[in-house]
């Protein structure tokens, strides 16, 4: 991977990252659905979750799994050769839908996020992360095509 490259992968998570906070924090806002407080949510790593981080922290660990998870996604695309537009997007909504329910239950571990029997919380997480899954994948997908 290229320096460049590495770059881009970079600032399409940070772009992506950000976008789905935004939209959770303005659910939670309209809401109360404690979904940005999800998306946040450090409760059940141990030695974190004895430390009170301000909110601007806590969204930077978000974008840095943003990154990763972009980062996985671009070297998994590269790697399977995947080319047409429709598969890369298709791949990133999937992997990100699995993400997020794969994530969620971790709502049992803190009194903070939602109850993890919530349906409207669990309706907007997927949703965001259906559009977050979309627009890394359409980025991804701009990227693969000025290679």
């Amino acid at each position: 991977m290229s320096r460049r490259s590495l770059y881009k992968v970079s600032i399409i998570g940070i772009v992506a990252g950000l976008l789905l906070a935004l939209f959770f924090k303005v659910v939670e806002e309209r809401t109360s659905h404690k979904v940005y407080t999800l998306l946040l949510n450090i409760d059940y790593i141990p030695v974190l979750n004895t430390v009170q981080f301000p909110e601007i922290v806590e969204v930077g660990f978000h974008i840095i799994i943003s990154i990763a998870v972009c980062l996985f996604l671009f070297l998994f695309i590269r790697f399977k050769k995947i080319t047409q537009s429709r598969r890369i997007i298709r791949f990133c909504v999937f992997v990100n839908v699995l993400i997020a329910i794969l994530y969620y239950p971790t709502t049992l571990l803190s009194e903070r996020t939602p109850a993890f029997t919530n349906l409207w919380a669990l309706v907007f997480w997927i949703i965001g992360h259906i559009g977050y899954g979309w627009i890394v994948g359409v980025l991804l997908t701009k990227l693969f095509k000025n290679k």
